[in-house]
């Protein structure tokens, strides 16, 4: 912050910190356990309340967040100072709540990003494993269709059939030596 400041900055800065100080005992809170809540040192706050100092952008994020989130009110924080603060603030606030919104957008796009790109991950995974289920129930449908055949067939034929089986075998082995 500059070293000096105008009559206009003063008068708006004075009357940001008597409508602060005037909100807090309305929710009743000391400067201190209000510094403690937004995380700011307590001479800040007092450094605030009687116009010395400036919050910054982050502080006046952390300011309205802090009483939105406790639902003391039903209008943000700016509704309960004087139109000739909001009007100064207002723009800079909107910025940065707009920032901040883009800002958990984009985090917010990027983990449904990551987590479509596992989704389809998984997909693939299990459309692996649904292929080789039904080969495996392909291999069984055809097991069952040889098991039926088989019992159909004279157990002299099958006798002749297993020993043509192992004859086939013996040979194709020998043949890859």
């Amino acid at each position: 912050m500059a070293n000096t400041i105008s009559a206009h900055d003063r008068v708006l800065l004075q009357n940001f910190g008597n409508s602060l100080n005037k909100v807090l005992k309305k929710v009743g809170l000391s400067k201190k356990e209000f510094a403690k809540k937004i995380d700011v040192h307590p001479n800040m706050v007092s450094r605030w309340i009687k116009g010395k100092a400036n919050p910054t952008l982050t502080s006046f994020y952390d300011i309205l967040n802090f009483f939105t989130k406790r639902n003391k009110f039903s209008k943000p924080l700016l509704d309960l100072f004087p139109t000739s603060i909001k009007k100064g603030l207002n723009f800079e606030i909107e910025h940065y709540y707009y920032q901040q919104l883009e800002n958990k957008l984009w985090e917010t796009i990027n983990d449904y990003e990551n987590k479509l790109k596992t989704i389809k991950e998984e997909r693939k995974k299990d459309e692996k494993i649904i292929q080789e289920a039904q080969q495996t129930l392909t291999m069984k449908k055809k097991l069952e269709d040889l098991q039926h055949a088989f019992a159909k067939i004279k157990i002299e034929d099958k006798q002749n059939i297993i020993y043509k089986l192992i004859d086939r075998k013996y040979l194709d082995d020998l043949y890859l030596y």
